[in-house]
């Protein structure tokens, strides 16, 4: 059964059971003068790499593969609506304009964070949150829904501190989105501090 974070503020299901992996990927267009082709380019190769495998590493199935539309987190039309959500990993990449979708608390990981800190103990266990930068940006100082992203104990890095997912050339950003996905598709939740805490 995928995660439910539940209006009652309950979890159900999710990242550290067996149920089946829904992966949800959140991007936003780049800032005007920005690489316009890169976000979207590289949320694509993510959502093809995932959406071509049946399971993960760990034989968890993959259910579904959902990338957000472009312009999505502008128009307020959020992954987690009504209260109830199905992902169990959500994936944000990263850019400074992504950071600027996000803070007036609307934006797509905004409302994620939200939902896990009201949810409380255990939510951060049953949903694996994911975050990677595809430009240079200084994310893990981005301030989103209270919480500086490089001080929450249950973010999933998939790029190092100053390092990048790159979106272009095209064989550079095939090869950092293949490594990225690698780390997805091996996630042990059992076994992980970060799922842990």
């Amino acid at each position: 059964m995928p995660a439910k974070i539940l209006q009652n503020r309950k979890v159900e299901g999710g990242a550290q059971h067996a149920g089946p992996r829904n992966f949800y990927i959140s991007w936003v267009q780049a800032a005007p003068g920005g690489d316009k082709h890169g976000p979207p380019a590289c949320a694509g190769l993510f959502r093809l790499k995932l959406s071509a495998l049946q399971e993960d590493f760990r034989k968890r199935p993959i259910h579904s593969v959902v990338a957000s539309a472009p312009g999505q987190q502008q128009a307020g039309a959020l992954v987690v609506s009504g209260g109830d959500s199905d992902w169990t990993d959500f994936v944000a990449l990263l850019t400074a304009s992504y950071a600027l979708a996000n803070t007036d608390g609307s934006g797509e990981l905004a409302q994620v964070l939200k939902l896990i800190e009201q949810a409380g103990d255990g939510a951060a266990n049953a949903r694996a949150v994911w975050a990677a930068e595809i430009e240079p940006c200084f994310a893990r100082n981005f301030r989103i829904a209270g919480h500086k992203l490089g001080q929450l104990h249950f973010c999933h890095w998939l790029t190092k501190d100053k390092e990048l997912i790159a979106t272009t050339p095209p064989k550079a950003r095939e090869r950092d989105v293949y490594e990225a996905v690698a780390r997805l598709l091996e996630h042990e939740p059992v076994g992980c501090g970060l799922c842990r805490d």
